[in-house]
């Protein structure tokens, strides 16, 4: 009997220290039951403020993208505006320098189309080339550019371009050599204006 006593208090030992651990892990799972909830109730507090913070961002840059919008067609209005007005001035304008023919010289030359008037201008001389380019200090800058650009070694290889790139490269060259050479020949000493009338 003494053997079965103690047995029984051996199982009920077990039993106690069983539901002790079992009761420990409810609470445990409890606690962890609720911190999941917290993170989960931060979390989606955290998301929903970041949401309205992105929502008012992205009211305000629609409103300033109206704004610009509205900026852009007010300007283009303008432009247009502007535009139609040089155009009535251009046509006034050319009205009031070509003053009309009368009605019977109108019907006599009816003519369709476009005209340019252009007016005839004298050759430009060796003398002009030195004014522009040689006297003038933005001629001097402008030639001096122009030469930057165009007066580099003309020959391109046969890999980069070739033929085509060296012709063209030495076209481009000889515009410039032109208009030095006219300034060489105003700078002569015996140069006359008359002689290359």
């Amino acid at each position: 009997m003494i053997i079965g006593i103690a047995v029984l208090l051996i199982l009920l030992f077990i039993a106690s220290v069983a539901l002790f651990v079992q009761r420990r892990g409810l609470v445990i799972l409890e606690e962890k039951y609720w911190d999941e909830n917290r993170l989960h109730l931060d979390t989606k507090t955290r998301l929903e403020r970041d949401l309205e913070a992105y929502k008012l961002k992205l009211k305000q840059s629609n409103d300033e993208l109206n704004l610009y919008m509205n900026s852009c067609q007010r300007r283009a209005r303008e432009r247009d505006e502007a535009r139609d007005d040089l155009a009535k001035a251009q046509s006034l304008i050319l009205e009031l320098s070509n003053p009309q023919p009368k009605e019977e010289a109108k019907e006599e030359s009816e003519e369709i189309g476009n005209f340019v008037r252009t007016k005839r201008m004298k050759r430009a001389t060796p003398e002009t080339y030195r004014n522009v380019f040689d006297l003038d200090v933005n001629g001097q800058r402008v030639l001096e550019h122009l030469t930057m650009v165009f007066c580099k070694d003309p020959f391109v290889a046969d890999d980069k371009g070739g033929e085509r790139q060296t012709s063209y490269n030495l076209g481009a060259q000889g515009v410039i050599n032109f208009i030095v050479n006219n300034i060489n020949q105003a700078n002569q000493p015996n140069y006359k204006e008359q002689d290359n009338d």
